[in-house]
């Protein structure tokens, strides 16, 4: 592969140190610079390859404690991907951070429906929005980490990348980039955080992608998931100038939790780019799914960028496009609760709209119309909220996906209704790919309000659960309200 025309540097300039005090070690070693003696292989751990060599007094970290530092990232607002019927973009809204330094990044799927946010897609009531930093410092050849916890949603795409955009290439509109994308599986069709997908491009045509299917990779008796609510690490080592005969494109070496998990040696980006970091929404769901829930967080810790010694690259400055101004920047830390994995558990703006994530509907021997068996009403809730009323062959469902093996939740939920203990119930599917896998009831009777709390543990091979709220069909009602499933 040929570098563009423009004149080849060695990135020397001087870049923002951010140092912590809290995680020295992770900033320098025994010495300025670090030489190996190794060549990276997939499965084992990362080693820089024979010669290379990190700069680690030009080492960015940021460990967001205090915020999102705007001399160091920009946060984006702006949309991509708009065709196949759009999404909300990124935007300032959605990036917070915590008082223990958690950057938090809120993604809003399909049954969003609070309409407390608005997009700048096409997606205007807020759903399918993520949020996304952009480094100012620019970057290029050298080593890529971040401590993450992914987003744990299919349909939502959590990714740390960088890119560059040159309308004017040499040989006409060129793309550098490199992803380190979760979930994977769109090769099998198959999306989960059982894989991850590690892809780099010089053009959209040009590109090279690794679906790795993590428990083959780490050689692991169960599944390996990063969706398990843990701290994982992502990285990737940029390199133009490979001592590998096999590379003579220069190679990206991918790894998690410093195992490596891909090697590409073609299609090796050579420009100048910028760090991008946070959680979008693809238009097409054969990429990493359908967001279908509510919302979700993407968690970091930190992020730090060390530039190779004497690794060449095109200088070049990326356009941000739009961005948002420095009065949208978190200015205080928030407490984020844990997700509920119901969507529109509360009901409360259920009604705004009708992909809200509750299904309504019926047994198959029923003759009476959907509305007359299953609702959502207001004045039916706990104390005369908007709440979900079933009864005779009524059926009131909902599907939560990535749900892995043994992954464990606390589920409660309010009801009445059912003149005995078998009238009225709900039904717990646990499923796999292929079928239900095992299925728990839970009894509802009594005129008064109850709490409702079951533990919930999903069996090897799980990956949904199925929920099912019915009666009996004998001329019983049973009503719904406050659903909640959480991780525990």
């Amino acid at each position: 592969m040929k570098f563009p025309s423009s004149k080849k540097h060695v990135l020397r300039s001087a870049l923002c140190i951010v140092v912590s005090a809290a995680i020295p070690l992770l900033l320098v070693g025994c010495k300025g610079e670090d030489t190996a003696a190794a060549m990276p292989a997939v499965g084992e751990s990362v080693v820089l390859e024979s010669g290379a060599q990190l700069d680690y007094k030009n080492t960015v970290f940021d460990d967001f404690v205090g915020g999102v530092d705007s001399d160091l990232w920009y946060i984006g607002k702006q949309a991509w991907g708009s065709s196949n019927g759009g999404n909300g973009g990124v935007i300032p809204e959605n990036v917070g951070y915590t008082d223990e330094g958690v950057l938090v990044f809120t993604g809003r799927g399909n049954y969003y429906t609070a309409n407390e946010v608005s997009g700048v897609g096409s997606v205007r009531d807020g759903s399918l929005t993520g949020g996304a930093i952009i480094s100012k410092f620019l970057t290029g050849p050298g080593r890529y980490e971040i401590k993450m916890k992914a987003l744990p949603r299919l349909g939502a795409c959590t990714a740390m990348w960088v890119y560059a955009y040159d309308s004017e290439g040499e040989d006409g509109p060129e793309n550098h980039e490199i992803d380190i994308e979760l979930p994977g599986g769109k090769n099998s069709g198959n999306q989960s955080f059982n894989n991850v997908l590690n892809t780099n491009y010089i053009t959209e045509q040009y590109s090279l992608s690794h679906d790795v299917n993590l428990t083959d990779t780490f050689g692991s008796d169960t599944l390996y998931s990063l969706a398990d609510g843990e701290w994982h690490t992502f990285g990737f080592d940029w390199y133009t100038d490979s001592s590998d005969p096999e590379a003579e494109e220069g190679k990206v070496v991918y790894y998690v939790d410093g195992v490596v998990t891909a090697i590409s040696t073609n299609f090796i980006p050579t420009s100048q780019t910028r760090l991008w970091v946070g959680v979008w929404f693809p238009n097409n769901p054969g990429f990493v799914g359908s967001a279908d829930f509510e919302q979700d967080y993407m968690e970091v810790d930190w992020v730090r960028y060390t530039p190779f010694v004497d690794q060449p690259y095109d200088e070049f400055t990326p356009a941000t496009n739009s961005v948002a101004s420095l009065s949208e920047y978190p200015a205080e830390p928030t407490v984020y609760e844990a997700a509920n994995k119901i969507s529109n558990g509360a009901f409360e703006t259920a009604l705004n709209k009708s992909s809200n994530g509750w299904t309504l509907g019926q047994v198959a021997s029923s003759t009476k119309p959907v509305e007359e068996e299953c609702a959502i009403l207001t004045g039916v809730g706990k104390d005369g909220s908007v709440g979900a009323m079933v009864k005779d062959g009524g059926v009131l469902g909902q599907s939560i996906d990535t749900v892995y093996d043994n992954f464990t939740y606390e589920l409660t939920f309010e009801a009445k209704g059912g003149t005995s203990d078998s009238s009225a119930a709900l039904d717990i599917f646990y499923r796999s790919s292929v079928g239900t896998l095992k299925t728990e009831t839970v009894q509802i009777s009594g005129e008064e309000w109850k709490t409702y709390t079951v533990q919930l543990t999903a069996p090897v091979g799980c990956m949904s659960i199925q929920l099912e709220w019915y009666t009996d069909g004998d001329g019983n009602t049973v009503y719904i309200d406050n659903v909640s499933m959480r991780r525990v």
